[in-house]
């Protein structure tokens, strides 16, 4: 069965270069990386039709190239509020592949690998008078930028981007030890 075929093993050279920082008595704080993969043999699903049906093979690419950077910033302006927010850039390309039905790939972007990724935080925290408990009220965000199911990146099997926005209301100990929430997730009801 076209399913049961071999394939060989993937290899990758990874250079990764990155640095965690702290400023202003560790309130706030910088963390900042960027990488480069170069893959051999990259193994990844591909779809053939057997007989009218498609199927999905696991299979080897001839290489991929891989290459990014994150950065997250964390900051407490004040005791009771912390703000973050992180973005990630990423570029992915097959490089000398061609479908079992001879389509050159090459150029292609990796399945599930969004070239923007954004997100963010702001929560604040308050006491309750006169317990030992505090408030926090907290939102955030993601964002993601398109992103193919299939290494032919058609459009028909691709996730345009989207933002997804939540809310936390906690009551806590100020300890942290016990916590009692409310939370929304996908408020505006983004399907994705």
């Amino acid at each position: 069965a076209d399913e049961l075929q071999p394939f060989d093993k993937e290899t990758i050279t990874a250079w990764e270069a990155g640095a965690k920082t702290t400023f202003l008595d560790r309130r706030l704080v910088v963390n900042g990386a960027a990488f480069y993969y170069d893959y051999n043999d990259l193994q990844l699903y591909t779809f053939t039709n057997v007989g009218g049906v498609p199927v999905q093979l696991l299979t080897n690419a001839s290489s991929a190239e891989i290459y990014g950077a994150e950065l997250e910033i964390s900051a407490r302006p004040t005791e009771p509020l912390t703000l973050s927010l992180g973005a990630g850039l990423l570029h992915t390309a097959l490089k000398g592949f061609r479908s079992d039905g001879g389509v050159d790939l090459s150029g292609n972007r990796l399945v599930l690998a969004p070239s923007t990724t954004l997100n963010g935080l702001a929560r604040y925290e308050f006491p309750v008078r006169d317990t030992s408990w505090k408030i926090a009220v907290q939102t955030d965000f993601r964002y993601q930028d398109k992103v193919y199911f299939s290494t032919a990146n058609s459009p028909l099997l691709a996730q345009p981007g989207y933002w997804i926005w939540n809310a936390r209301l906690s009551l806590l100990e100020k300890d942290d030890r016990w916590e009692i929430a409310a939370q929304v997730r996908n408020i505006g009801d983004k399907d994705y």
